[in-house]
C-alpha cells in the first residue's frame, strides 16, 4: 500500500500550494481532493499544482453540503444531489481522477432510517445510470452513529442488491471505530472494498487525529488490510495536522505510518 494524505480545496486557512509542497516534501505523492469551492480556473490551477509536485489524485470527496444527501425521498433535494454529483464526476473525468467519494446520507432519527434507505437505492440507481459512460468508480463512505450510512451491514446490503462494478465502499476507520470497530468493519466491506479514509479518534468522537494518536489498533488494521489484498492508497484524512506541525515533525509521523505499512505480516 502506498500512503497518500487528503488535501482541501478553497479551505481558507491552508493554501492548496502549501499543502501539495507540503506533501512533496514529506515524499507523499498520491492525494485526495476534498472541494469546498469549485471553478473552471480553479480545476485548471489543481491539474497544473499536482503536475509540478508530481502528485496524483486518486479520489475526490464530494462536498459534504447539507443539501447533498442520496437518502432524502424529497424530489427538489434528489434533483439537487444528482447534479452535484454529476458535477463531481465531471471534474474527476477530466482530471483523470478513478473514484468519487460520497457520504451516503445525514444525521436522521432512526425511526425514519427504514424510510431512508430505500429511498438510497433508488438515487443509487440514478447514480448508476449517470456511470454508464463514465470511467469513474463511486465510493459510498460508512459514517458515523446517528447518520444514515453508519450501518456498514446495510451498505453492504444494498451494494449487493444493486450489483454494480462501479459502486463500492470507503472505509472510514474513525466513523467505523465510533460505530462497532475497525475490524467488524473490514470483515464486513471486504468484497466491495475501493477506497480508505484513515484517521484516529478515542471512540467518543469524530476528532480526525494522525494515527497512532488514538485507540485505533493500527497493525490489526493494516494486517487486515493485507490479508484481503487491499491494493489502493492508505489516505490519510487528517484535516491540517500535516501543515499546522514543523516539517520535522510531519516527516516523523510519516515515516512512522510508512514503516508500519512495508513492515510483511
Amino acid at each position: 500500500m502506498e500512503l497518500g494524505v487528503m488535501i482541501a480545496v478553497g479551505y481558507p486557512p491552508v493554501p492548496v500550494e502549501y499543502q501539495l509542497e507540503r506533501l512533496a516534501a514529506c515524499e507523499i505523492f498520491r492525494t485526495e481532493i476534498y472541494f469546498h469551492q469549485w471553478s473552471d480556473v480553479l480545476e485548471r490551477h489543481i491539474y497544473d499544482l499536482l503536475h509540478q509536485f508530481g502528485i496524483q489524485a486518486v479520489s475526490i470527496h464530494c462536498y459534504d453540503k447539507p443539501d447533498f444527501n442520496l437518502a432524502t425521498f424529497r424530489e427538489s433535494h434528489r434533483r439537487h444531489t444528482l447534479a452535484l454529483l454529476q458535477q463531481y464526476l465531471g471534474i474527476a473525468e477530466r482530471l483523470h481522477i478513478p473514484y468519487v467519494v460520497v457520504h451516503p446520507g445525514r444525521p436522521l432519527p432512526a425511526l425514519l432510517h427504514p424510510l431512508a434507505y430505500p429511498a438510497l437505492v433508488g438515487n443509487l440507481r440514478r447514480v448508476e445510470a449517470l456511470l454508464q459512460h463514465s470511467t469513474v468508480k463511486i465510493a459510498v463512505e460508512n459514517l458515523p452513529t446517528g447518520y444514515v450510512g453508519a450501518d456498514v451491514a446495510a451498505l453492504v446490503s444494498l451494494l449487493d442488491r444493486l450489483n454494480s462494478p462501479r459502486m463500492g465502499l470507503c472505509l472510514d476507520t474513525g466513523h467505523a471505530h465510533l460505530n462497532g470497530g475497525v475490524d467488524q468493519a473490514l470483515d464486513q466491506m471486504q468484497s466491495r472494498l475501493f477506497t480508505v479514509h484513515i484517521h484516529d479518534n478515542y471512540g467518543h468522537r469524530d476528532e480526525h487525529l494522525f494515527p497512532g494518536q488514538g485507540t485505533i489498533g493500527w497493525q490489526a488494521v493494516i494486517s487486515k488490510l493485507q490479508r484481503i489484498d487491499f491494493a489502493g492508497v492508505f489516505m490519510l484524512e487528517i484535516m491540517d495536522y500535516l501543515y499546522r506541525v514543523p516539517l520535522e515533525q510531519a516527516l516523523e509521523d510519516v515515516l512512522r505510518v510508512k514503516a508500519w505499512l512495508h513492515v510483511e505480516r
